[in-house]
């Protein structure tokens, strides 16, 4: 039974062995390279206004927790982020 079973492992770690080497050969001739390539920003026209974002303005607010007339606790508290002003383009003076 022990030499049935040395025999057994030996011959899965030659499969195992074979399995990877031929799963893991790589042909690196055949991979292609890729080429960087960088394309430059046309000119912008004479007279074109140029336009920035401007960042919305927040506040956090902090909610408390809510109880109902019996003291049961309906939702917990927590801090609310409640947008002031809006995002918006404008145009840039720099």
């Amino acid at each position: 039974m022990s030499k049935e079973m040395t025999f057994r492992n030996l011959i899965f770690l030659i499969f195992t062995c074979s399995f990877f080497t031929v799963g893991c050969h790589r042909n690196h001739a055949a991979t292609p390279v890729q080429e960087n390539v960088v394309y430059e920003r046309p000119p912008v026209p004479e007279g074109t206004e140029k336009y920035c974002w401007q960042e919305p303005k927040v506040t956090a607010e902090k909610n408390g927790p809510g109880v109902d007339e019996q003291g049961h606790w309906y939702h917990p508290s927590y801090n609310a982020i409640r947008e002031v002003k809006m995002g918006r383009w404008v145009p840039c003076y720099n």
